[in-house]
């Protein structure tokens, strides 16, 4: 027995080159032969599947009258234009929350600032009443709760 390239074994064949491939040859056209009869077998069934399918199939309606098909021509451009409008009128609204957006960030930005400064302010003012040990006579008077 002869050991042929896809692992089974030839029977019947003659070493030599030419022994070979003629083996060889013969298993293919084995192999082709039996997915020819598959194929064939898949579309026997496939014949017999389609008309059932075709049967259920839903009846087609006639096509719409002009006057159908210009009636909803009609309410879709109305839809057009509504959401058109909708559309304008949400991308003004984006603009402006934008725009609001902007300011508010400036001013945060600002006021951050302004903090960071009035913090420095107060350090400045607590450190130097610790240096001389009693605070400015203006600030004492701000402080108290008598005013005299």
């Amino acid at each position: 027995m002869e050991r042929l390239p896809t692992g089974r074994q030839g029977e019947g064949c003659s070493p030599g080159k030419s022994a070979r491939s003629r083996c060889y040859r013969d298993v293919r056209s084995h192999r082709a032969r039996g997915r020819i009869a598959m194929l064939a077998g898949l579309v026997t069934l496939a014949s017999f599947a389609l008309p059932a399918v075709a049967a259920t199939a839903a009846p087609t309606t006639a096509p719409d009258s002009l006057k159908a098909l210009l009636a909803k021509a009609t309410k879709l451009s109305n839809q057009i234009v509504s959401l058109s409008e909708q559309y304008d009128g949400l991308k003004i609204q984006l603009n402006e929350a934008k725009a609001e957006a902007r300011i508010a960030r400036k001013a945060a930005l600002r006021d951050a600032k302004q903090l960071i400064a009035g913090q420095t302010a107060v350090g400045q003012i607590a450190a130097q009443g610790y240096m001389r040990g009693s605070f400015d006579p203006a600030l004492q008077l701000l402080q108290s709760s008598d005013p005299q």
